[in-house]
């Protein structure tokens, strides 16, 4: 398995079940599993310790002095991988209570725990939940409200997330990063605290809300060649440069390119096509099926925690803007 998606599992109906091309460990979904049975199926069954730094100085004479620094490494007990360098004040959030939570937190919600597992060689541990609710567009096109929890080890806080899932495509949907409630932040500065948590419970129902109306104004707006172009230029601008003898030269970017073959190429193409969900959504596709084809596990991180989801947001703010 590609090194980006160490392991994860993931629930099932039926044997083609099977998410992200099927990466991971299938689990049945009549099956009961504890929560610490499924941390165990994700890969994440080992924690995290806080070991100080120490840095050795070699001295003139040929002797050397070690040197204890204010820094601590985060080591994973199973393989001692060193996944990051914290200060003395942070806060180890371990997998078990990752997954602990996430457990309770869906049992409270009314939720299914859908995949788990882990990214970046340990860096990030994340669980994704089914919010057994969503909405359906015009020509029968389906969006699923999840809940994304993850945590990473030394990097960003953790935090729990709404996501939306496209089911003809499994294009994964981002709010726009201004939205009100899109995300719900845990400090690792202080000690975990689930009650806390917890109070972020409706996080994902009123998101989803958010989201379908915004799905719903985008649908009701027409959008032609034309204003597909400008859409796609002011998420990845022209630039001009100079070439031998002072000739000015535009050069679109390599994502442009990409973006203008997404919106035929895009899975669900013919549904409704011509407007602007259908524009925002060949972002949304070239994020999620066109970059990183050969390493689909980047994908994944890419999709939810990295520039793609950055790119995917502003995508929907800038469709909104254009459409009104």
């Amino acid at each position: 398995m590609p090194a980006n998606v160490e392991t994860m599992a993931y629930r099932f109906a039926d044997r083609s079940d099977t998410p992200w091309h099927g990466l991971g460990m299938p689990v049945d979904r009549n099956e009961e599993v504890s929560s610490r049975e499924f941390q165990k199926l994700a890969g994440a069954a080992w924690t995290v310790r806080k070991e100080r730094l120490w840095v050795r100085a070699n001295r003139d004479n040929g002797l050397s002095d070690h040197i204890q620094s204010d820094a601590y490494a985060l080591m994973r007990d199973d393989n001692h991988l060193i996944l990051n360098v914290v200060s003395n004040q942070y806060k180890v959030l371990q997998n078990i209570e990752v997954f602990d939570f996430f457990h309770d937190f869906c049992n409270a919600g009314n939720m299914d725990i859908e995949t788990g597992g882990v990214l970046d060689e340990g860096r990030t541990v994340w669980c994704l939940a089914s919010l057994r609710e969503g909405f359906t567009l015009s020509a029968g096109d389906r969006v699923q409200g999840f809940l994304l929890f993850s945590n990473s080890h030394g990097g960003a806080r953790g935090r729990i997330k709404f996501t939306g899932v496209r089911v003809v495509c499994a294009n994964t949907l981002a709010l726009a990063h201004q939205g009100v409630g899109q995300e719900f932040r845990i400090h690792h500065r202080t000690k975990f605290d689930p009650d806390t948590a917890k109070s972020a419970l409706g996080l994902g129902h009123r998101a989803l809300e958010t989201f379908r109306e915004q799905a719903e104004f985008l649908v009701s707006k027409t959008m032609d060649d034309a204003a597909y172009t400008r859409f796609i230029e002011r998420l990845f601008p022209l630039r001009t440069v100079e070439r031998s003898g002072g000739t000015p030269e535009l050069i679109r970017p390599r994502n442009y390119t990409k973006a203008v073959s997404a919106l035929a190429e895009q899975v669900g193409a013919d549904m409704n096509r011509g407007t602007w969900w259908s524009g925002y959504n060949a972002i949304t596709y070239m994020v999620d099926h066109m970059q990183n084809r050969e390493d689909k596990s980047r994908t994944l991180n890419n999709a939810w925690f990295g520039s793609g989801d950055a790119l995917k947001a502003s995508a929907l703010t800038t469709a909104l803007e254009m459409a009104r």
